[in-house]
């Protein structure tokens, strides 16, 4: 990517910040919620999962798309994800048709806040995810269609979502 690494640095900063606020709010609010326990009653794990992103949502109520994704942040993943593609010799329309079940119902756009539904065609190329800055263990990034969401993965909620970020030429 063109420019230098403080121009990343400077791009990125509010971006690391936030990311580390989320995990952060994530643990303390672990700390009081149930556990999600191994169990084959997957009423009790929706339970437990229910709970942490209830939790959440809470302690964020005025979250909204951009908090973590802002402006120099989005445009600095958006040139990553363009020079990836590039450079792999990669076609979104033929990343997003591999990733389409073409048994599945369409998902459902992602929105802050809301549930991230992990059974409806979400993905993330490899290549892709190697040039994102790393993300703590509580959460993770993932395509759903053309938009980058990050998801926190024990609650199953989405923290933030990047529009459009998987590029599609415009002829198309």
């Amino acid at each position: 990517m063109e420019g230098t690494l403080g121009e990343e640095a400077d791009a990125l900063r509010h971006f690391r910040t936030a990311v580390e606020a989320s995990a952060r709010l994530h643990r303390d609010v672990e700390q009081q919620v149930p556990p999600v326990d191994i169990s084959s009653d997957a009423r009790k794990i929706h339970h437990a999962v229910d709970a942490m992103a209830a939790a959440i949502r809470t302690a964020r109520p005025a979250a909204h798309e951009g908090d973590l994704f802002d402006a120099d942040a989005s445009e600095w993943f958006r040139a990553r994800i363009r020079e990836s593609l590039l450079e792999n010799e990669c076609d979104a329309i033929a990343i997003l048709a591999s990733a389409r079940d073409e048994d599945a119902v369409a998902a459902p756009r992602p929105v802050v806040n809301g549930r991230f539904a992990w059974e409806q065609g979400s993905f993330m190329p490899p290549s892709l995810l190697a040039t994102f800055p790393p993300l703590p263990r509580e959460l993770e990034y993932r395509f759903v269609e053309r938009d980058l969401v990050l998801v926190d993965v024990r609650a199953s909620l989405v923290v933030d979502v990047l529009p459009g970020a998987l590029p599609v030429a415009e002829s198309q």
